[in-house]
């Protein structure tokens, strides 16, 4: 099963979008989604780098990232 990254923070409604992609995407290729609130104290070294740029999916130890806005065909030729 893939992981991804995916920064978002409470109240983003284009996090809330590219989630909901994440999760159609799910009923064909299951993904683990591992959900980072760059909001929350314990992620304030990432709030710099993320913060205006959420909604963000990456795959660990990859080079890249997706940045919003972003579709479903982007997300799966990412995801590869």
């Amino acid at each position: 099963m893939q992981t991804v990254m995916f920064y978002t923070k409470l109240g983003c409604k284009n996090c809330d979008e590219a989630y909901r992609l994440l999760m159609d995407l799910t009923y064909d290729n299951p993904l683990k989604i591992d959900i980072i609130d760059v909001a929350h104290t314990h992620n304030h070294a990432l709030k710099p780098k993320y913060e205006n740029r959420i909604p963000v999916i990456s795959i660990p130890h990859a080079d890249t990232e997706l940045q919003w806005p972003f579709n479903a065909a982007e997300v799966s030729a990412y995801l590869g």
